[in-house]
């Protein structure tokens, strides 16, 4: 499926809303019983943008350094080879 970029940026906009400026493990409360790690907060976008997006995200990249990044992607349903 596609989607319009606009409505994605914006979709994606809202998500890192709820974090963005915020102690996540005080502020947050997915994260006051994990960690704030960057594989924790794939999953938590993950689960955000799937309500918003549902079959349209397939793979969610979060994004480190240029080197460092963490991927999250339901197992069962990808349909690209690994």
């Amino acid at each position: 499926m596609v989607i319009n970029p606009e409505e994605l940026d914006r979709t994606v906009g809202d998500a890192l809303v709820e974090l963005d400026y915020k102690r996540l493990d005080i502020e947050v409360p997915y994260f006051t019983e994990r960690q704030p790690t960057g594989e924790n907060i794939a999953e938590y976008l993950w689960e955000g943008l799937r309500g918003r997006l549902s079959e349209r995200l397939v793979h969610l990249r979060l994004s480190e350094t240029s080197s460092s990044y963490f991927e999250f992607f339901d197992e069962e349903g990808y349909p690209y080879e690994r």
